[in-house]
């Protein structure tokens, strides 16, 4: 597999070949990878093998930019990348969290429409999701957090998340499982976003501009009425 990236817009061109062998890798393979990375000008080769490498491969590979890994190798040695390159930008820009994800919950003007009785059961709401939006802020690597790992069962900062991602493992589970529960989320948020929005007044044609005072005093009053 031929792979291709840009870091600082310079490209990057890598070799990868994958050996599902049941016996370890002889050193023809690595001559073979190293004509191919040298014939169209890579920057490195890698043999990935599930049962190792036979002593003759790791001489000829070495002092190269040929590298001889496990598959578990293989991904840690990519993980840190892949995690910051790839999946923070699909919590990011996938799972559209910023509409319960936002900071000030009580300043959106629809929270006025709602009534006493739906306005407490949306801060119930919103307190009991309170861990969720902690993790998903961590992961989207907004801010030059750290990498999350798992499980989060591990990490005493996410013992409140939702039980269904404590114990999983890997990233690709992981995100599955977190897109169904924001997915939920986001569902019941816009349920009582739709329920004020319902009872708002349509826009007039010409509309006042707010003054700078009610308008302070508006977010006054509805930071009042926050827990």
């Amino acid at each position: 597999m031929l792979a291709k990236e840009t870091i600082m817009e310079r490209q990057y061109t890598a070799v990868f070949e994958c050996k599902n062998w049941a016996t370890k890798i002889p050193q023809s393979v690595v001559h073979s990878l190293r004509s191919v990375v040298d014939d169209i000008g890579a920057n490195a080769g890698y043999i990935i093998s599930k049962q190792g490498f036979q002593s003759g491969a790791y001489e000829v590979a070495s002092n190269t930019n040929i590298k001889l890994l496990s598959w578990q190798e293989f991904q840690e040695l990519f993980a840190e990348q892949w995690y910051w390159a790839c999946f923070t930008k699909l919590v990011f820009h996938c799972l559209n969290t910023t509409s319960f994800c936002s900071p000030n919950p009580w300043f959106p003007e629809w929270t006025d429409y709602l009534t006493d009785a739906e306005r407490l059961e949306f801060k119930e709401f919103w307190i009991l999701n309170e861990p969720l939006r902690t993790l998903v802020g961590d992961l989207d690597g907004v801010g030059g957090r750290k990498r999350v790992h798992l499980p989060l069962s591990y990490i005493d900062r996410y013992k409140d998340a939702p039980s269904d991602l404590q114990l999983i493992s890997t990233y690709r589970e992981f995100y599955l499982a977190l897109e169904t529960i924001v997915g939920e989320v986001r569902q019941e948020h816009q349920r009582f976003q739709s329920l004020a929005t319902a009872r708002m007044p349509p826009a007039s044609d010409n509309p006042r501009k707010e003054t700078g005072s009610e308008m302070l005093e508006g977010i006054l009053s509805r930071v009042r009425r926050a827990p």
